[in-house]
């Protein structure tokens, strides 16, 4: 496992612990204790200057956290129907994002939303 890797964990989200590690088909994924919440992060690369070093930071928030309303107004726009069971909010380089999933359904489908989506 790459030292940059646990530089960035550590350095991004301090007082945080590795609680786990996977390589994922070519991904190196790490389990994150973060602030009480479990925290799955993502790396493509071995050096910060390789592309798409970090790739994203995705964890589950509670279904009463309000999302901002322009990210609720897309998902309504979107499919007014839908119904989600878990909520994940995804830090990444290019941005953060909301993603809705349902579970329920036994292909777990949901929707992406940018978090500066207009």
């Amino acid at each position: 496992m790459p030292k940059a890797h646990f530089d960035f964990i550590y350095k991004k989200y301090d007082g945080s612990e590795i609680r786990g590690y996977q390589n994922n088909g070519g991904y190196y994924d790490y389990f994150v204790l973060h602030n009480d919440t479990l925290k799955f992060v993502s790396f493509r690369g071995e050096v910060e200057t390789d592309y798409y070093f970090w790739k994203e930071t995705r964890y589950e928030i509670s279904l009463d956290t309000k999302v901002p309303d322009n990210v609720a107004r897309v998902l309504k726009r979107d499919n007014p129907d839908f119904v989600y069971t878990n909520l994940y909010y995804i830090e990444s380089p290019e941005g953060n994002a909301y993603f809705f999933q349902d579970k329920n359904d036994d292909r777990e489908l949901g929707y992406t939303i940018a978090e500066d989506i207009s």
